[in-house]
């Protein structure tokens, strides 16, 4: 049984929300942290030692998990310069090699992370004591998520529009 195309695109509306949700609330995180610091540093003269040191994290998860974010729209950045030349379904041909090229690079980089995250599960961080495992895992996540939309345009080709111009997919 397989699921219906209404189904698949309801679970990515579903992974796509749950990227932004989680992209947005590091930036507030990162946001406040750093008001944080700057207000007991500079205006109460007694700095908060772990306020830099978490919102260096935040803001890593939030690029990571914003890149996937982008990926589920089809808004990260692309050169159309050969495909605005292109017909239409030569277009669905370009978008499914570059998504084939970001599928293999997304595997490996998530791959050797994950390799990283077992030799580093051990190291905390200075300041907060954070295993470096969780900071480590933001890549691994990231790139995991970006593979998972590369494969509907893997598949589809999806993204392109009449002349070839690649279109964001909502």
């Amino acid at each position: 049984m397989s699921a219906s195309p209404s189904a698949l695109a309801r679970l990515k509306k579903v992974i796509a929300g749950f990227e932004e949700t989680v992209a947005v609330t590091f930036l507030a995180a990162v946001t406040v942290l750093l008001v944080t610091q700057f207000a007991t540093r500079y205006l109460l003269a007694n700095p908060l030692v772990w306020t830099e040191e978490v919102s260096r994290y935040a803001f890593v998860w939030m690029i990571f998990m914003g890149s996937a974010y982008l990926a589920s729209k089809n808004a990260h950045i692309v050169v159309t310069f050969i495909s605005d030349l292109v017909s239409r379904s030569a277009s669905k041909w370009i978008v499914r090699f570059a998504a084939a090229v970001v599928i293999v690079a997304s595997v490996v980089t998530a791959w050797a992370g994950i390799e990283f995250l077992d030799q580093m599960s051990g190291l905390l961080s200075p300041a907060t004591g954070i295993s470096m495992a969780y900071i480590y895992a933001a890549p691994v996540v990231g790139f995991a998520l970006i593979t998972i939309h590369s494969l509907e345009y893997l598949i589809t080709g999806s993204g392109v529009v009449d002349g070839g111009e690649v279109e964001p997919i909502v």
